[in-house]
């Protein structure tokens, strides 16, 4: 023997080279135990080592660091090969000496390192199959209660395809409350199963989205919602669509197309309408662009056009009776016309109207109704009250 107890077989089949057994029932401090000690701190370790063909493995205690558990892939411990680490604190380290967590999961390959695998083995074929983490508390309970969930899941029979699944324990205790999908697709939604699209939102009656730089009461909050530019690599800050400013108590701003500086500022902003809601692309009715606002137009000259057959702009005022709340102004033709006009905007009576040649004013009429300068209340076709000076006079 080279050691102080050498045992050695050489039989053909399982072999039972040992056995520490207490036979005494009775008393549940009657244990089965092998001890393995050394001298003190300043001595070796006390481990146990596993010899075979092709590699060596060694458990025990690693005196030299802190007396911590370990398991390696070697003939000694406190090596490069030490796999798993268990401190007295209770932390578990597999990849490193040094846990710092209650699992601490640590590897120096390059690239993306598979760490954890969570496996459904079961080959049956259904839509469904996947693992889940589970997170329980014992937090006012007798019992351990999972409070939420992350689930993998295929996504259809036979295919490769999976989403992942946010679960949370609400207050009717239900933890199979899914939050939010992540599907294979890419698309993310957040109280459906089934997102349509990159982000699909649905709650309960209207709801919101709300988004601040800072929580801080009494404090200046912003938001900006950005878009990539063309030239994304010459612009990556892209330009803004929308932001909120709040600076104040009475001061909610809501700023559309530029202001933020951490994004370039829209070159036009356009408004699109469809006539039912089904259609796709919808047709513009309104733009903004270098100041000027269009409308019916892409281009406008000036800072408000409106193009149209026979554009109209019109007034509507509240708080009268029939068919005394329309007015308009149209451009028909050659003439633009100031009118009164129904309720139904069907029938409209002409105050003034101004005909052109180009740029020739040919002519400006009142055609119905009596024209009062210096009273409000004329009662002939001209009524003038004050002085009025006539340079010729045609009779």
């Amino acid at each position: 023997p080279a050691t102080l107890l050498h045992v050695t077989a050489s039989s053909v089949g399982s072999t039972v080279a040992g056995r520490i057994r207490n036979t005494d029932n009775t008393d549940a401090a009657s244990h089965a135990a092998l001890q393995l000690q050394v001298g003190g701190g300043s001595g070796g370790d006390p481990y146990v080592h596993f010899g075979g063909a092709v590699s060596d493995w060694s458990v025990g205690l690693d005196n030299s660091d802190s007396d911590k558990f370990k398991i390696g892939d070697a003939s000694t411990l406190g090596t490069a090969a030490d796999i798993l680490t268990i401190q007295t604190d209770g932390n578990v380290g597999i990849g490193t000496t040094g846990p710092g967590n209650k699992l601490h999961v640590a590897d120096t390959s390059t690239g993306i390192v598979e760490v954890l695998r969570l496996e459904n083995f079961n080959t049956t074929t259904a839509t469904g199959r996947g693992a889940a983490l589970n997170f329980n508390t014992f937090d006012g309970f007798t019992t351990s209660k999972t409070v939420a969930q992350i689930i993998g899941t295929s996504e259809h029979a036979n295919a490769n395809d999976g989403s992942l699944q946010f679960r949370v324990r609400s207050t009717d205790n239900i933890v199979s409350n899914e939050k939010m999908r992540i599907t294979s697709a890419g698309n993310v939604g957040i109280g459906t199963t089934g997102p349509g699209a990159k982000l699909d939102i649905v709650g309960s009656t209207y709801p919101q989205i709300m988004v601040s730089d800072i929580l801080t009461d009494a404090t200046t909050k912003g938001f900006s919602l950005a878009a990539r530019q063309y030239s994304s690599a010459a612009e990556p800050e892209g330009y803004s669509v929308i932001g909120a400013y709040s600076t104040s108590a009475a001061i909610n701003s809501v700023r559309i197309g530029g202001f933020f500086g951490e994004n370039n500022a829209a070159t036009d902003i356009s408004f699109y309408t469809a006539a039912n809601a089904t259609t796709r692309t919808g047709t513009e009715a309104m733009r903004i662009t270098n100041g000027n606002v269009g409308i019916g137009t892409t281009g406008p000259n000036i800072e408000l056009q409106v193009s149209s057959v026979s554009p109209r702009i019109g007034v509507w005022e509240t708080g009268v009776t029939a068919d005394n709340l329309k007015w308009d102004w149209i451009a028909d033709g050659e003439s633009f016309k100031g009118r009164a006009v129904n309720d139904l905007y069907n029938a409209a009576g002409t105050f003034l109207q101004v005909d052109r040649t180009g740029t020739t004013i040919d002519y400006v009429t009142f055609p119905n109704g009596n024209v009062g300068i210096g009273t409000t209340s004329p009662t002939q076709t001209l009524s003038v009250v004050g002085t009025v000076n006539f340079t010729s006079l045609d009779t």
